[in-house]
């Protein structure tokens, strides 16, 4: 008989280090269905964000950046303030942070196929 055992499995993480004094690594997973349907909401408009961002786009990119983050192995969360202030997130690191995180699904999702 064969034998699946969930506890077992590896779950895939992006691994991904803050800018803090301790270097906090967080080994971010994959998102849920309502995360994803919010980063892909939102990755059409991030040059048009980055080039005439306003407090209310900035703040909503943090609490999105804050979301995708706190779904890891560690169980860590993180506020939008937190990364900004505590961990040092600068507004420029969502750039890298959100497509790095879309390619991550994207090649799971590839891997699974």
């Amino acid at each position: 008989m064969k034998k699946l055992d969930l506890n077992a499995l590896q779950r895939p993480t992006l691994d991904l280090t803050l800018r803090d004094v301790n270097h906090t690594e967080v080994h971010m997973t994959l998102p849920s269905t309502k995360l994803i349907e919010r980063l892909l909401a939102i990755a059409p408009e991030l040059s048009t964000v980055a080039k005439g961002a306003d407090a209310q786009s900035i703040k909503a990119l943090y609490s999105l950046a804050a979301d995708l983050i706190s779904n890891n192995t560690d169980g860590l969360t993180f506020t939008a303030e937190e990364l900004r202030d505590v961990y040092g997130v600068r507004f420029e690191d969502l750039f890298f942070i959100f497509p790095a995180y879309l390619e991550f699904v994207n090649e799971v999702q590839s891997a699974k196929n």
